[in-house]
């Protein structure tokens, strides 16, 4: 497998930063840091940062203000919002969840949802293609 590393952006201007290699290792509190010192953090209500991406799935750092809001969409991906602290509103179509430090929320590829952070907050959010979810089986049988 080849190891592959973000580009430089206009806000990280920077780049070489691993994305995909067959072991990665992510320091969260680091990449936290990172992202409060950015401009980006200072300007706008949240900042967030890639940080595992391969087919399949991506893993995102997100750190948004208190009462930041992500409009509402549909993604075609497993998804996974992993607080880490602070705490989240989700509200789907259906019904409204709250998602608070250090659990983890789950929906179905298809399915309406916005998130709003009450507080400020900071969530691993991890997508999955729908066709990859099946393969995990073999490992963790149930």
């Amino acid at each position: 497998m080849q190891e592959k590393y973000n580009e430089s952006t206009l806000n990280r201007p920077e780049g070489g930063r691993l994305l995909d290699a067959p072991l990665l290792i992510v320091d969260i509190v680091e990449y936290i840091q990172r992202l409060k010192n950015e401009p980006a953090w200072q300007k706008n209500d949240r900042n967030g940062i890639t940080l595992f991406k391969t087919k399949g799935m991506r893993i995102v750092l997100v750190i948004m203000h208190s009462g930041a809001e992500m409009r509402p969409q549909t993604i075609d991906a497993l998804v996974s919002l992993h607080v880490l602290n602070g705490y989240l509103e989700i509200t789907t179509d259906e019904q409204t969840a709250t998602v608070n430090m250090g659990q983890i929320l789950t929906l179905h590829a298809h399915i309406n949802h916005s998130v709003k952070a009450v507080v400020e907050t900071t969530f691993v959010l991890t997508m999955t293609d729908e066709m990859y979810g099946e393969s995990a089986y073999k490992y963790f049988p149930i």
